[in-house]
């Protein structure tokens, strides 16, 4: 009960009731002090003090706090959890209900400080008593909660890490990467007869490459994680790289799509490259158009993907006797009015955009009565783009799957029944990211490996996953995806429809 005032405490003001700072203190406090409760209303105020009462004689039973917290829920509303939810958590309580007792923790040589952990608390308060004293775990995890962008577990074990942009710019596609590892990580949970429970940890780089190694360095040091999905961008996983291959800690990348450090030990790149997914985009227009002068628009400030994506279209274009008509913007260009005016005078017929989704939002509006097809690249794969009036009937090519795709069906549904919404671009990889990861270490066996003991395993798995079958190929510096498959997706009604796979070699020459 004492626990439960804590973190109801917590929720309520934001703040943990008894304060944080140095172990001794905050037991101190918690002992001796009374709660932190200002800013509530003194209903509120009156339950969670007799729930943080010192003496457990004068906190309420269980059935008096239903009575005090639920007079305002109305009434069918209580049973709310997800079916996923209520499993893990009877599934956790009963694997606690399960565990010895615990013994005083032993250090051994010097420890490296990493500031406050549940370990070291569970070090100096060892015996047990004194977290008793203190409401247990949940007044300690209050108090002393994880690093910035890090995701509390339930206690040491076995843990895979997503590194993503979770609250910057990028954050739908680092959100759904997590999302879907953790369906992933809850469907293996609830096996029966598991030979080890599994958690995800996050580190939040907020798509800056700037923090990318910080937040690497936030998973490398959790003795717990064994193998990260990562990062979202190019940038961030370029920049985190250099920390997990000197941890050699396995990383397995799902959406950033640049050819990064050669030789790197500890990556696996499981998505095909921008040059390769800009190949599938580059079929797909000679297969359903017969335009035989193609504008192609390189939009600087997409950086080195766009410059990518454009020369494989208009090489593709150009070996099938077509012509393109390209042209170039410096970054930072707001204005795409003259360019465009310019390509349409020039008689083009179907359009090709390379940069960030703001930049193809400006191009559909600037060819809103442009009549021919229209095609955007990875970047427009975006709610904003589909959201645009303008850009109904534009085509994006990705290495994302559409979550309308017969073999995501299932998993979009058990999303459905997770978050109550439909899964978003990435949710389906990063669940087939989880899912090979996991085959690694459930092929250890049940004994716990080393991180680097999963690299080469990892570089030369096979795995048939819901968005593609995997494997990967190992003459080359950095093990790349020998089933690079890239997928069409079309603008409709504010959204995107998904059209199916792009071609992945060149459709039949078309006849005079």
């Amino acid at each position: 009960m004492f626990s439960l005032g804590c973190v109801l405490a917590y929720a309520a003001t934001g703040r943990p009731p008894f304060g944080g700072g140095t172990v001794d203190a905050l037991l101190y406090r918690t002992v001796h002090d009374e709660p932190d409760l200002d800013g509530l209303d003194e209903e509120l105020a009156g339950v969670l003090r007799r729930c943080l009462a010192k003496d457990p004689d004068d906190r309420p039973a269980p059935a008096e706090l239903d009575t005090a917290l639920v007079e305002d829920v109305p009434s069918g509303t209580a049973d709310w959890l997800p079916a996923a939810v209520v499993r893990m958590v009877a599934d956790r309580s009963a694997e606690m209900l399960s565990l010895p007792e615990i013994g005083a923790t032993i250090l051994e040589g010097p420890v490296r400080d990493r500031g406050p952990s549940r370990r070291r608390f569970l070090a100096t308060v060892s015996g047990g008593a004194a977290v008793l004293a203190v409401g247990g775990g949940a007044a300690a995890r209050a108090g002393l909660g994880g690093g910035t962008g890090k995701q509390a577990s339930a206690g040491p074990g076995w843990a895979i890490g997503v590194q993503a942009d979770l609250s910057g710019p990028g954050k739908a596609v680092g959100r759904a990467q997590e999302q879907g590892a953790q369906i992933a990580v809850e469907e293996f949970n609830a096996r029966f007869g598991r030979p080890f429970t599994l958690h995800v940890k996050t580190s939040d780089d907020e798509g800056r490459s700037d923090r990318a190694a910080a937040a690497a360095e936030r998973l490398a040091d959790d003795a717990d994680v064994l193998a990260v999905i990562g990062s979202s961008t190019d940038a961030t996983t370029q920049a985190a790289l250099p920390v997990y291959d000197a941890a050699l800690l396995p990383v397995l990348g799902m959406s950033a799509g640049q050819n990064l450090v050669r030789n790197v030990r500890s990556f696996v790149r499981g998505r095909p490259l921008h040059n390769t997914v800009a190949m599938g985009l580059g079929f797909q227009l000679e297969a359903t158009s017969a335009a035989t002068s193609v504008g192609v628009l390189l939009d600087r400030s997409g950086g080195d993907a766009s410059w990518m994506t454009i020369q494989m279209v208009n090489l593709v274009v150009r070996q099938y006797g077509d012509a393109t008509h390209p042209r170039v913007v410096p970054a930072g260009t707001t204005d795409l009015t003259p360019v465009l005016t310019e390509m349409r005078s020039a008689g083009i017929e179907a359009f090709v955009y390379a940069g960030p989704v703001d930049g193809a939002i400006r191009a559909a509006r600037g060819l809103a009565d442009f009549t021919g097809p229209k095609y955007a690249a990875e970047p427009a794969l975006d709610a904003r783009f589909a959201a645009e009036p303008a850009a109904a009937g534009w085509t994006v090519v990705a290495s994302a799957i559409g979550p309308g795709a017969a073999s995501v069906r299932s998993f979009a549904q058990a999303f459905r029944e997770r978050h109550g919404r439909a899964p978003g671009f990435w949710a389906a990889e990063g669940y087939d990211a989880a899912k090979l990861l996991i085959q690694q270490l459930v092929a250890t066996g049940g004994k716990r490996p080393a991180r680097k003991a999963l690299i080469g395993p990892l570089q030369k798995a096979t795995y048939h996953g819901i968005t593609r079958d995997f494997a990967f190929d190992q003459r080359t510096g950095q093990p790349a995806l020998t089933t690079p498959a890239s997928f069409v997706h079309q603008v409709l009604d504010g959204g995107f429809h998904y059209l199916g796979p792009a071609p992945d070699k060149a459709p039949q020459p078309r006849t005079a």
